[in-house]
């Protein structure tokens, strides 16, 4: 979105990556700027955990956050190595109760909270490995390493197109449309893998409402317009892009 952004604004727009520590540092690095630019924060909402993960926080999200605009909704999908016995959640629930040496892997942030959650809701003695970055983790499903992982689509669809690892439940409260086939989460009875994540974008608590207003307005603009649209589906990585009027979900 950023050159279609930098040519309304007639201002260049600057997108820098801060990946790591869950996403502590792009926040932290965030709260600390204090020069005259307008500084936003784009999350996909790993953060949502933190206040049950971590026992203190430099940050509280009522006071340090304004939203801006949700810019899109991130499919998750379950998925397993292609090798794996297990075609469906209850199969795989299955296969774990009798081979508690298999390992799980998720997203960091929220999507951990939820595979976390999972086992125990199920009482499964499964190990949960983490992972600094997710492509590793997607190459070691692949390759049958790990043999769950709770994730984007966008993350494991090369190995899901090379026959490497399939997709056994996606999308949070229904189907989607990328994967229409695929029973949602809920649908294959397990609601609590049902973890819903969003990327958004904040500002800090001294902008005002009308210039929040103003870059909202913009960002749904260019989210709207077809070419911008056709990118964004193209990385396969939400379920849609949003809709400001609140129309049902696509």
């Amino acid at each position: 979105m950023g050159d279609d952004l930098a040519g309304r604004w007639r201002k260049p727009m600057i997108v820098e990556n801060k990946p790591g520590a869950d996403g502590l540092l792009a926040i932290s690095a965030f709260l600390g700027a204090k020069d005259d630019h307008v500084l936003l924060l784009t999350s996909t909402g790993s953060f949502l955990a933190h206040p049950y993960v971590h026992k203190k926080l430099d940050y509280n999200f009522e006071r340090d956050f304004a939203p801006i605009a949700r810019i899109a909704d991130t499919l998750l999908v379950a998925a397993v190595p292609e090798t794996l016995k297990a075609g469906t959640l209850a199969q795989f629930v299955e296969l774990a109760r009798a081979q508690p040496e298999l390992n799980l892997a998720a997203s960091p942030g929220l999507t951990e909270f939820a595979v976390d959650a999972f086992l125990k809701e199920e009482n499964l003695k499964t190990v949960r490995v983490p992972y600094r970055e997710l492509a590793g983790a997607a190459r070691d499903l692949s390759e049958g390493r790990i043999h769950f992982l709770l994730t984007s689509y966008a993350v494991v669809r090369p190995f899901v197109e090379a026959g490497k690892v399939k997709i056994i439940a996606a999308g949070s409260r229904q189907r989607s449309p990328m994967t229409r086939d695929i029973p949602s989460i809920p649908e294959s009875g397990y609601p609590m893998l049902a973890a819903e994540t969003s990327t958004a974008v904040f500002a800090g608590p001294q902008m005002s409402q009308v210039l929040r207003k103003k870059i909202a307005d913009d960002m749904i603009s260019v989210i709207n317009d077809p070419k911008i649209r056709d990118r964004i589906a193209s990385t396969v990585r939400m379920s849609c892009p949003p809709d400001p009027t609140n129309s049902p979900r696509c």
